[in-house]
């Protein structure tokens, strides 16, 4: 027997039509994600716990106002990085700790990759942070474009070219750095980044 589970928008009208508690839905599916956005952006904990619980609330409260031209999803996280910017003030260079880009290096390459990680994560921190953003959201998010133009609040084109030019100065500078890594090491983040920069082809 398969486990039916309610919709975003059958939470919401639960929620709208009086159930209160239904809201609990919506904060335990999206907790998580939001927290390791917030954590990859920030890396401050505290910090984005307190962004977590404003979102929220400002989510909760502005529920009625959702008319559902985008998905819940984007809606939300939109709410999120707003408050996350306003928390920080809009600051530029938001230091980005822990993020690690998804490969598929294993075994005698386990050493290569913590070390490959520790670069990319000295790179990231140095992008723009429009290009921060766009590059978190669809390599570890994998939101599609279109959420992530929303989030964003630009045009399509826009988060396309913002990913596009992160993922491209992110190859250049790792490219520059002189490291002693392996033939398939190298092999391996080329192909991953080649195929990350054709989907962002405008």
């Amino acid at each position: 027997m398969s486990i039916c589970f309610d919709s975003d928008q059958d939470v919401i009208k639960e929620v709208l039509g009086g159930n209160m508690n239904a809201y609990e839905k919506l904060v335990i599916k999206y907790r998580m994600p939001l927290f390791r956005l917030g954590l990859k952006l920030i890396g401050n904990v505290s910090q984005v716990e307190d962004i977590l619980q404003d979102t929220f609330i400002k989510a909760y409260k502005s529920l009625n106002h959702f008319q559902g031209r985008s998905s819940f999803k984007s809606w939300l996280y939109q709410i999120f990085m707003n408050t996350l910017r306003n928390s920080l003030r809009i600051r530029q260079g938001v230091p980005i700790e822990n993020v690690l880009l998804s490969t598929s290096f294993t075994g005698d390459q386990l050493i290569e990759k913590s070390q490959m990680n520790e670069l990319i994560q000295k790179v990231i921190q140095s992008l723009p942070q429009r290009q921060q953003t766009a590059v978190i959201l669809r390599l570890y998010e994998e939101l599609s474009f279109e959420e992530i133009s929303k989030i964003m609040q630009c045009p399509y084109d826009t988060a396309k070219a913002n990913y596009r030019h992160g993922i491209l100065k992110l190859r250049e500078q790792l490219e520059a750095f002189d490291f002693n890594f392996s033939d398939n090491t190298k092999e391996e983040w080329t192909l991953h980044t080649t195929n990350h920069l054709e989907e962002a082809e405008i």
